[in-house]
């Protein structure tokens, strides 16, 4: 709390800020510093509420591109990037995947990585656009992209598992074990 704390408003993040270049509607890193105190008061009776404003598309935590710039501006120490970090690691923890498509994104992201060391393009879109066959609207949307890359010869028609996808199964396992271990801790 006191690392968020420290926080003197004075814009700097928010000036260096590349997803704030590309994306007006993104809150900004200041905003979601100071944000990640909210959310891990014990006091706050409406940190459910808070999380699913955060967890919007664009706006909130998922609009950050993750460019470090803000970390490296702060005159305070905040690491506003970090702080955002925290605030999406509590989304991931408190939101079902089946009603976010940002949380859906990065799970399958993951899962389509362990399984085969890379994504298997085919399954990605169907899985987060289409929400695995349950979003007829999502895989409608998919039709005229997949259509133009059939013709084009860009969609994949087969997929064969990275020579290293047990390697890359082993280190993201290693990653969860060392998150589960910190959060065990704090």
């Amino acid at each position: 709390l006191a690392q968020a704390g420290n926080c003197i408003m004075c814009g700097a993040c928010y000036s260096e800020c590349n997803a704030k270049e590309v994306n007006r509607d993104f809150v900004g890193p200041h905003a979601l510093a100071k944000a990640q105190r909210l959310v891990v008061d014990s006091r706050d009776n409406t940190t459910e509420n808070r999380l699913e404003k955060y967890n919007e598309a664009i706006k909130g935590v998922w609009g950050c591109t993750r460019c470090m710039m803000c970390n490296a501006v702060c005159p305070m120490g905040v690491a506003p990037m970090d702080q955002i970090g925290k605030i999406k690691q509590h989304i991931l923890e408190a939101i079902d995947d089946q009603q976010s498509r940002p949380i859906r994104h990065r799970k399958v992201l993951i899962d389509l990585v362990k399984e085969g060391g890379w994504i298997d393009e085919r399954k990605f879109g169907l899985q987060v656009v289409g929400n695995s066959f349950r979003d007829i609207q999502g895989l409608a949307s998919l039709g005229p992209l997949g259509l133009r890359m059939l013709v084009r010869g860009k969609f994949p028609l087969s997929f064969s598992p990275s020579a290293g996808t047990s390697q890359v199964r082993s280190l993201i396992e290693s990653v969860k074990n060392l998150e589960s271990e910190g959060s065990d801790q704090s």
